[in-house]
């Protein structure tokens, strides 16, 4: 048995977007080709009374898109990180990091170890003259860090076959002490068009949609009523608050969680929520439904139930 605390991200892992020594301001033209393919430099540093040694050196290579996993092990901590990456508008990279640490933080009276453990997501804007910075026992720990650098780079891929211009590679060119470091690579779908209906009696009297990314904030979704729609409903329609994870390649087309808060909108007030912490998982092409029951009813009574309808987005 073990026992656990929960602490600020502070205490627990740090990272951020550093610019590489060379400077200046590089947006590659070559983004959009569709023969390129991305490469991430994934370096595990150890810094001693200011001393640098590159403890172990690996790169990723893939497709446009390719997200990736990094794994911290030791006798006292774990780290689990995830990547999502995409080309932005600024000819950058848009990266969403899911994080989640764990650290032997001593004993209890009875002899049972205790632990610190923190999660985030942290979205970051890179630019490819920059790299990221990971300091998994934080920024205060002292003269001696472990570091972990990811660099991003652009490849030219026309030189393979499709299959394999396709396909996600990992390379160890040295590895970690003790496999002290794992990593893992894929390419899955990261944006979807999600179509959220409201029934009443079976009857459509709203309806939202808009496209969603894998592992981005929950974004609000607003159902606009339509002329079937009943006074009240139409006076305080409700918004979707929602946000997608975890992936699965499921045959034939994979399946993703989803997440969300249903709120009612208030003339000259906040929202009032509905529901708070619902979710689900859904298949693209399928339906997933909701009896909002006796949650939600509105002046005019009225049996409500909630409908979604989630495909892979153009382009995916």
């Amino acid at each position: 048995m073990t026992a656990s605390r929960k602490v600020s991200s502070k205490g627990a892992l740090w990272l951020s977007v550093l610019a590489l020594a060379f400077g200046g301001s590089f947006k590659p033209s070559i983004a959009s080709d569709k023969g390129n393919r991305i490469k991430f430099q994934i370096r595990m540093i150890e810094e001693i009374s200011g001393q640098r040694k590159v403890l172990s050196e690996a790169s990723v290579e893939g497709p446009l898109g390719t997200d990736f996993n990094i794994g911290l092990q030791s006798l006292h901590f774990k780290l689990d990180s995830r990547f999502r990456t995409d080309l932005n508008a600024a000819g950058g990279l848009t990266v969403r990091a899911t994080l989640n640490t764990r650290r032997l933080y001593g004993y209890s009276e009875r002899g049972l170890p205790l632990y610190e453990e923190d999660s985030q997501r942290i979205p970051l804007q890179l630019g490819f003259d920059e790299s990221i910075l990971m300091l998994p026992f934080g920024q205060d720990e002292g003269p001696d860090k472990l570091k972990i650098e990811i660099t991003p780079a652009l490849v030219d891929g026309n030189n393979l076959s499709p299959e394999m211009a396709q396909t996600p590679q990992i390379n160890i060119s040295k590895p970690a002490p003790d496999g002290l470091i794992s990593i893992q690579a894929f390419k899955i779908p990261h944006r979807f068009e999600v179509e959220a209906i409201l029934l009443e009696e079976g009857r459509e009297v709203a309806r939202g949609r808009s496209v969603f990314l894998l592992d981005d904030e929950q974004k609000d979704l607003p159902l606009r009523p339509n002329e079937l729609a009943s006074q009240a409903v139409a006076e305080e329609p409700l918004i979707v608050k929602l946000g997608m994870d975890n992936y699965a390649p499921v045959q034939p087309v994979g399946q993703v969680n989803i997440g969300f808060d249903v709120l009612r909108a208030r003339a000259l007030a906040q929202p009032e929520a509905v529901a708070v912490g619902w979710a689900g998982t859904g298949l693209p092409g399928r339906e997933l439904n909701y009896d909002l029951g006796q949650i939600y009813q509105p002046r005019d009574g009225g049996n409500y139930h909630l409908r979604f309808k989630i495909r892979l987005a153009d382009g995916e």
